[in-house]
């Protein structure tokens, strides 16, 4: 009969058994969808995401699309804000394809398309497109306005608006602030046209409003997206660095101007970390999740209560830290571009009122009904509704701002503003009032 084999030679070659086929599995190909169970959405068809950048497009087609691009650089071209009525006319009777694409758009329901469906030598939907779509539209507000018909020019701006909100929908973090960034145009778009509005043009546009804002995501439908997109990208920021290097030079412009930044990060995660890339990035996978179901959690809680969600990634992994900051430096610009957008609907409302009764109401809560549905809240407080107060024959109305106290709308203002226009341009740590017709 053969030697037995001794225990310990068993334990040990049980345990390199075990420990190769843990090995193996932990570093198997990564598969998100079956590994951490997340779903991968479909979109409408027809999808108004679709429609609003064929409409874009469809400018672009034109042989006056190089108007388009007039941030870029403004010595060589032109605004097409800036032409003559005549020019503005002239320009938008040679954009009908993309005018029609785009009032398509407003009809369809929207969905942003999911990162994780895309392959990833597919190009990513342009932020820059669907902005300049938006600049378009502006143009053809301005007509309408320099041609007298301003309720026109007034539900175009909420046209701009309702594109901002859609293309959110289904959206992860930085898509989602590029619909807030389209909101900025179409608060510029309707800020001029108030003023001209009758009582029921003005009681229009905010029913309108109301129903476009009451639509708008949540920050916690955002994290949720951006919590499952991140699984597909991870293993691609593991090899490339976190975003594209051609960020770094937008950066350094960007940080020239003193502008933030803190959306794009160029540098490359750590590579030595002894483990094999698979299980490494599980590692850096299974922490992100844990951190953003945290972010998600605290999402719901009011603003004045929130604690700042920081990813306890551990020494070798910082790329944690990285995105979930992210993440808590993103709920300020969703409940800014909320709290202003808020202010808009009681002012139009309140020119509603105005124009109906010649004077303005002792209280919000005069508004509703006919106007609104509900006084408007605001975003900054525990969920009560903006201030208010008469003044003389004008008004104060204004929201508590970022630091949540009251401060009988004294404007937050900004230290050492690039420029006058940016004096009352408030940040996260802000204090002071965000005011109506002064705070932006």
């Amino acid at each position: 009969m053969p030697d037995k084999i001794p225990i310990w030679l068993a334990v040990l070659g049980a345990v390199a058994v075990v420990g190769a086929g843990g090995g193996i599995y932990f570093i198997r190909p990564i598969n998100p969808a079956h590994e951490y169970g997340i779903a991968i959405p479909s979109p409408p068809i027809p999808n108004a995401f679709d429609r609003y950048r064929a409409a874009f497009k469809g400018f672009r087609l034109e042989p006056v699309a190089q108007v388009l691009d007039y941030e870029a650089d403004q010595e060589k071209k032109e605004d097409p804000r800036k032409y003559p009525l005549s020019g503005k006319q002239a320009w938008l009777e040679r954009q009908r394809v993309g005018l029609s694409l785009f009032e398509e758009g407003l009809k369809l329901p929207s969905a942003y398309p999911a990162i994780r469906s895309i392959p990833e030598e597919t190009e990513a939907p342009s932020h820059e497109e669907l902005r300049e779509l938006a600049k378009c539209i502006e143009v053809r507000n301005q007509v309408w306005s320099q041609t007298g018909q301003h309720e026109e020019a007034a539900q175009g701006a909420l046209d701009i608006w309702q594109m901002g909100l859609q293309i959110a929908n289904g959206a992860p973090l930085i898509p989602a602030t590029n619909g807030q960034a389209i909101e900025i145009y179409a608060r510029r778009s309707l800020n001029g046209e108030i003023a001209y509005l009758t009582g029921p043009q003005a009681a229009k546009a905010a029913r309108r409003l109301e129903k476009l804002l009451n639509s708008r995501v949540t920050y916690r439908e955002v994290l949720l997206e951006e919590r499952n997109t991140m699984p597909f990208l991870i293993p691609r920021i593991h090899d490339k660095g976190i975003y594209d290097r051609k960020q770094e030079a937008k950066n350094a412009e960007a940080a020239a101007r003193g502008e933030s930044t803190f959306f794009y990060d160029t540098s490359p995660p750590p590579r030595n970390t002894g483990l094999t890339d698979n299980l490494a990035v599980r590692l850096i996978t299974r922490k992100y999740l844990g951190s953003m179901d945290k972010a998600i959690t605290e999402s719901e809680t009011p603003w004045p209560s929130r604690t700042i969600p920081v990813g306890s990634s551990g020494e070798i992994i910082p790329i944690n830290e990285k995105l979930v900051n992210m993440v808590a430096k993103g709920r300020f610009l969703f409940e800014r571009s909320d709290a202003l957008s808020r202010i808009f609907l009681a002012r139009l409302a309140l020119h509603a009122y105005r124009k109906d009764k010649n004077r303005y109401p002792a209280s919000l809560q005069e508004l509703v009904p006919p106007y609104l549905s509900k006084v408007p809240e605001d975003p900054f407080s525990n969920k009560q509704p903006l201030l208010y107060r008469l003044d003389g024959k004008r008004y104060k109305l204004w929201s508590v701002g970022p630091d949540s106290r009251d401060d009988a709308a004294t404007p937050a203002q900004r230290v050492n503003p690039r420029s006058p226009s940016a004096k009352y341009v408030f940040g996260p740590d802000s204090t002071g009032d965000v005011v109506a017709n002064i705070s932006r």
